[in-house]
C-alpha cells in the first residue's frame, strides 16, 4: 500500500448494500494516512430497518451529513456498485462533480455511466485506491 505524499481528505461513497466493500476501501484509504471526512456506514448499519423505511427526519439528517461529507473532501472515492443497484452514491457523485472534488471510480461496473468519465481516476481494483487518489489530487481542476 502506498503511503499518501500528502495526507488529504476522503469520502467514499458506495451502494448501501455493499457495506462492508465501502469498510475495507476506508480501510485503505486510512492506511494510506488519509483521513474518511464522514462513515455514513456507521449510520447504516445502526439503522434498525432499511433505509426506504427509515423515519424522515432520520433519513434527511443522514443524507445532509454525507453530503456535507462529499463538500469537506478533497476527493471522492465513488466505490461502483459490483452488484446491487445503488442511488444515493450516484447523488454523492453528482455532487463530488459539482464541487469540483476530485473523483476516483472504483471498478468495471464505473463504465456503465458517461458521468464515471469524469473522474479524475478510474481504477479496476479496490485495493489500488491509493494510487486512484494520487492522481485525482494530481489532476483535479484541469
Amino acid at each position: 500500500m502506498i503511503k499518501a505524499r500528502n495526507p488529504s481528505k476522503i469520502y467514499v461513497a458506495g451502494a448501501t448494500m455493499e457495506v462492508g466493500r465501502v469498510r475495507t476501501v476506508q480501510g485503505y484509504v486510512r492506511t494510506a494516512g488519509h483521513e474518511v471526512t464522514f462513515d455514513w456506514t456507521a449510520g447504516i448499519e445502526a439503522a434498525t430497518v432499511p433505509e426506504a423505511d427509515m423515519y424522515d427526519e432520520h433519513a434527511r439528517t443522514l443524507a445532509w451529513r454525507c453530503l456535507d461529507g462529499v463538500n469537506d473532501a478533497d476527493v471522492v472515492v465513488f466505490c461502483a456498485p459490483k452488484f446491487q443497484p445503488t442511488r444515493g452514491a450516484w447523488v454523492e457523485l453528482g455532487y463530488a462533480v459539482a464541487q469540483k472534488r476530485g473523483i476516483v471510480v472504483l471498478g468495471e461496473a464505473g463504465r456503465q455511466s458517461i458521468f464515471c468519465r469524469l473522474g479524475h481516476s478510474f481504477v479496476r481494483d479496490d485495493w489500488q485506491v491509493a494510487l486512484g487518489i494520487e492522481d485525482a489530487l494530481l489532476y483535479r481542476g484541469k
